[in-house]
């Protein structure tokens, strides 16, 4: 039987005659439902007007279980063309699309939610992008490391659904290291055996994790001279010979390799070297106001102990000269204080083999250790501290003036 056909038998069991618009449904939605007798629903219902028997009822619901098993969309727009035809037999479209969803749920035929995105994604960026096939749409995702570890690798396991979406490239702006630690933290929680927690295993698969996910990686080269950078910062300032400031900070290399970082310290000196004029009369000295301006941005923690004791300048002291563990046995010094427990020398101090009778067991040099660049556990202003200690000592003025900001 013609499509032709089947668009007449189909008006004529409806009491209707024959139109453009349930020809054309027919045409277009005919071919996807598989071909079902006009005849044998013409039958049905001449027998059913009345009683409503099984037998027409029976070819009805197959005609339905047919239905439900093509998409939904065309399903609804083929139920709609019989609309006449289901309400002669006391069943109505809606609650046959109802039920086909019911029957998709029961038999896991809906797509997943995760699925239903990525295809709804693909179908906007084909849209986006036009016919044309070097297009390309791309995402950008800056400062994913300033999340909380766990958001920052739920993001990552949502990526994963759509980096294999044609014509769509996705660019992070992140610090390596801060997600690798955030994607070895959710690792230790839910795939890690026992015997692999040790923290470098844990790290070597964290890095095989984003091996895997990004297919280019990028390193953005470091500041490797700071001075042009740090000039131009201190000259756009009311600073006194800006470049004494800039030679004391970079011969003690106090800061890392971070241009905004380089920027907030600058920022910070220039407050604070502000308000010292105003507490200090005369020259001031250099060295003292880098070491307050470097605990006051970077070592909080330091700063508020020594703000409240003067003689806690002895224990900075002390840390800078030893470590805050032996170098030999790597234990935890019991005569450092524990604010510097996390903390790491960028140098490494050097006993003498046999202590000299009468003196203090002290370094006899320092060996450099290297360190990364940029690493925040690296407490930088340990060689200026000792050297501006080797001068003189931190007197109950200086305190009040460079410290707590009170003038004499």
């Amino acid at each position: 039987m013609t499509r032709g056909n089947s668009s007449t038998n189909s008006a004529r069991i409806s009491g209707q005659k024959p139109t453009a618009a349930t020809d054309e449904t027919l045409k277009r939605y005919g071919s996807k439902l598989g071909d079902i007798s006009s005849n044998q629903i013409q039958s049905s219902l001449s027998s059913t007007r009345s009683a409503r028997t099984s037998p027409g009822r029976r070819t009805l619901l197959r005609y339905q279980r047919r239905c439900l098993t093509r998409p939904a969309s065309v399903t609804y727009a083929a139920l709609m063309s019989i609309e006449e035809v289901t309400k002669q037999v006391g069943i109505q479209p809606s609650k046959i699309v109802e039920g086909g969803e019911k029957w998709e749920r029961d038999r896991l035929r809906q797509p997943l939610p995760s699925q239903l995105c990525r295809d709804l994604l693909d179908d906007a960026i084909r849209t986006l992008l036009g016919p044309k096939k070097d297009r390309r749409l791309v995402v950008f995702i800056d400062d994913l490391d300033r999340c909380t570890r766990p958001v920052a690798f739920r993001l990552l396991e949502a990526l994963k659904i759509y980096l294999s979406i044609p014509s769509c490239v996705f660019v992070l702006g992140l610090d390596w290291r801060t997600i690798r630690q955030a994607v070895a933290a959710e690792m230790m929680k839910t795939e890690i055996d026992d015997k692999e927690r040790r923290g470098d295993v844990v790290l070597l698969r964290a890095d095989d994790y984003l091996d895997k996910l990004c297919q280019a990686v990028h390193r953005l080269p470091l500041m490797a001279d700071a001075e042009p950078f740090l000039t131009d910062l201190t000259h756009s300032t009311e600073f006194e010979q800006p470049k004494e400031w800039v030679n004391q900070i970079l011969q003690y290399n106090l800061l890392p390799a971070n241009p905004r970082k380089i920027k907030s310290f600058v920022n910070g000196l220039i407050v604070y070297v502000g308000q010292l004029r105003k507490a200090v009369a005369g020259e001031l000295d250099r060295d003292l106001a880098l070491i307050v301006a470097y605990l006051k941005l970077y070592e909080d923690r330091v700063f508020r102990i020594l703000e409240s004791n003067v003689g806690f300048w002895d224990e900075i002291v002390r840390f800078c000269k030893t470590g805050a563990s032996d170098p030999e046995t790597g234990e935890a010094r019991r005569d450092v204080h524990d604010v510097f427990q996390s903390r790491k020398l960028p140098d490494s101090p050097v006993f003498p083999d046999v202590p000299i009778e009468g003196e203090e067991f002290k370094p006899v040099h320092y060996q450099p250790l290297f360190p990364d660049p940029a690493d925040e556990r690296v407490f930088r202003a340990a060689k200026l501290i000792r050297e501006w200690s080797k001068k003189t000592s931190l007197t109950n003025n200086l305190f009040r003036q460079y410290i707590q900001l009170r003038s004499k």
